[in-house]
């Protein structure tokens, strides 16, 4: 009579067995990183805001570059553009910076959380391009990467901000950013048959 509940338990046991072995079974709905790869982890609304500033400076400096050595002038208005754009958000976001945390980040290491500087667009020497021949081919290469980063940044940032404010600014970075792309790979195609 002492051992009446051992052939419950034992049961409930095998059940419990059964469905862990079966849970194993089938595809997986994430798929976790293997040895090579890490996570991105998630930006947090002051780190986007930190890393994208640094990352539209970026932009700004490569694109006073282009002002001084462009040999088309649809690169110029390219480059005015990309200042007068980025440089307004910027200043959005400092505010922003000011309002929801208090200060304004300091600069420098923001980039990346998760993706390399060469990932990111933000591997750019800025003396070589200084020097690069042909120049509007180096810059709208070098632009077209640093574009790329800022929307995979942008795309992380409205996946996972609460903030209304940060997924508009998220989804103009985005749409201005793409429509760029795409018109410097037309001029690189054009231009250079790439």
């Amino acid at each position: 009579m002492k051992r009446a509940w051992l052939m419950p338990a034992l049961g409930a046991l095998a059940v419990l067995l059964v469905a862990c072995g079966r849970a194993g079974v089938g595809p997986t709905p994430t798929a976790a990183p293997t040895a090579g790869e890490q996570a991105s982890p998630a930006l947090s609304d002051e780190q986007f805001l930190a890393a994208m500033i640094e990352h539209h400076q970026g932009a700004i400096e490569m694109a006073k570059i282009a002002l001084e050595r462009a040999e088309h002038p649809e690169v110029r208005q390219l480059s005015e553009d990309i200042i007068a754009t980025q440089q307004a958000e910027i200043e959005q976001m400092r505010s922003w910076q000011r309002e929801w945390f208090g200060a304004e980040a300091t600069p420098g290491g923001h980039a990346g959380h998760g993706m390399s500087a060469e990932e990111m667009g933000m591997d750019v020497d800025l003396d070589e391009l200084r020097r690069a021949e042909p120049f509007d081919r180096a810059f709208l290469e070098a632009m077209i990467r640093h574009h790329e980063g800022a929307v995979r940044m942008a795309e992380q940032i409205r996946s996972s901000t609460e903030r209304r404010e940060l997924r508009e600014l998220a989804d103009d970075i985005i749409a201005t950013q793409r429509a760029e792309i795409e018109q410097m790979r037309a001029w690189l195609a054009g231009w250079y048959g790439q």
